[in-house]
């Protein structure tokens, strides 16, 4: 219960300090959606296997809202530099685990071609 209390108050300090509004270059979009993405996922590492189904779920929804403040950072740099792979990892794992099958497929295709080349 501490670990969750200080994510959330360092996540409101990174609020404060990046507000909503996407920059303008890739690598400031993808800086700020990966430390969001990457605190959605350790918030993921961070259970046990034996936790039950209820607290798996309070897991999965504040993992969730981590990952929709990723977003729109990770989806301005994608769009930015469309061929960076390590974006595009982020984003299927986004949209994986928030069920979006089409974004998630869309991301994966756009990966696979990357990797054909």
């Amino acid at each position: 219960m501490k670990k969750i209390i200080i994510g959330l108050f360092i996540l409101s300090l990174k609020m404060i300090a990046y507000p909503q509004e996407k920059e303008k270059s890739f690598s400031e979009n993808y800086k700020k959606g990966i430390e969001f993405y990457n605190m959605g996922v350790e918030i993921i590492k961070n259970i046990a296997p034996t936790e039950n189904v209820i607290r798996l779920d309070e897991v999965q929804k504040k993992s969730i809202i981590q990952f929709k403040e990723a977003l729109p950072y990770l989806v301005k740099a994608h769009e930015l530099n469309p061929k960076d792979k390590n974006t595009l990892i982020a984003l299927m794992g986004i949209y994986f685990s928030m069920d979006e099958k089409e974004k998630y497929n869309k991301c994966e295709k756009e990966f696979d071609s990357l990797n054909k080349k």
